[in-house]
């Protein structure tokens, strides 16, 4: 077992000994007059890209098709919410990115190194997964000793700052008993972001918050992304969240999923809980709310 597996075992709910492809490609460093142009390229390059692909999972006695000739794209360093019904597959395609399910039909491909590391990618789920025997500090720690990766100075100096961040520099040496549910998800976005990764997944990580901590979460991750800019790929079945966070939105339909819609999201950053109130951000939330009812609607 590699060291990146073996961390994905110990933390994740999702893992079992699967693998899926990744591509790496290299190219040789841009000239500086073409920098800008360099970036550009880079913005529009996805770093996670489906073509025409198909995932099932065993149910019993039968297969379940979760998703059916997805074509869909996670660009660098953007942050991309995957939204629909319940059971459209969007935990599936969180799944298939880490590696444990491959592709029945079509392709995935995932520039990352195989396996990937903590430093490569991360995941937070709907829970904060912290292991009640340790403290905050340790929980936020594990991937690195699992993975026995060492701690760098600036891992040091990263994690320092993300508390303070997060105001939980008061409780780096408490337990997870002791933490409020708001701030124990804290605690998990920033074990996500403190090897500051090339992709992070968020599996609905803020559904169990009341609305207030909520909205302080959509907040404080995005100051986090803004700081590190990797790629985020954030599932939510909350439309207003959606819209807040990214900058493109996709739209499944329901089972077996695949894209109805693909909205982007055109405010800057960063953006405020006034944002909310206007009318061209009540215009997205509703042309979502749409394609997803006419999904639904059709399978009626």
């Amino acid at each position: 077992m590699t060291q990146g597996q073996d961390v994905f075992l110990h933390l994740d709910k999702f893992c079992h000994a699967h693998t899926v492809i990744y591509i790496v490609e290299s190219s040789s460093k841009p000239k500086e007059q073409d920098k800008e142009s360099s970036i550009r390229q880079l913005e529009r390059d996805p770093l996670v890209l489906a073509q025409e692909a198909s995932f099932s999972y065993d149910s019993g006695s039968k297969a379940i098709k979760a998703l059916a000739g997805l074509n869909w794209e996670a660009r660098r360093g953007f942050i991309t919410s995957v939204i629909g019904p319940s059971g459209c597959g969007k935990s599936t395609l969180l799944r298939a990115i880490c590696g444990i399910l491959r592709p029945d039909e079509g392709s995935l491909h995932v520039d990352l190194p195989t396996p990937p590391s903590v430093r490569d990618l991360t995941v937070t789920f709907q829970t904060p997964a912290l292991l009640p025997w340790l403290s905050v500090e340790a929980n936020v720690l594990l991937p690195f000793k699992l993975a026995k990766i060492p701690v760098r100075p600036e891992d040091v100096s990263a994690l320092d700052h993300l508390f303070k961040t997060t105001d939980l520099e008061q409780f780096r040496e408490a337990y997870p008993y002791q933490l409020s549910g708001g701030m124990a998800m804290r605690a998990a976005v920033v074990r996500a972001f403190l090897p500051r990764p090339k992709m992070v997944l968020m599996d609905e990580p803020f559904a169990a918050l009341d609305e207030v901590t909520r909205e302080r979460m959509c907040g404080l991750l995005e100051q986090l992304w803004m700081e590190s800019r990797n790629t985020v790929v954030f599932v939510t079945h909350n439309l207003t969240e959606a819209v807040l966070l990214s900058d493109r939105i996709s739209v499944f339909s329901p089972r077996p999923g695949r894209i109805v819609a693909e909205v982007e999201v055109p405010f800057p950053r960063p953006r405020s809980l006034a944002l909310i109130q206007t009318e061209e951000f009540q215009s997205i939330v509703s042309k979502i709310r749409q394609a997803i009812r006419g999904e639904s609607a059709n399978e009626c």
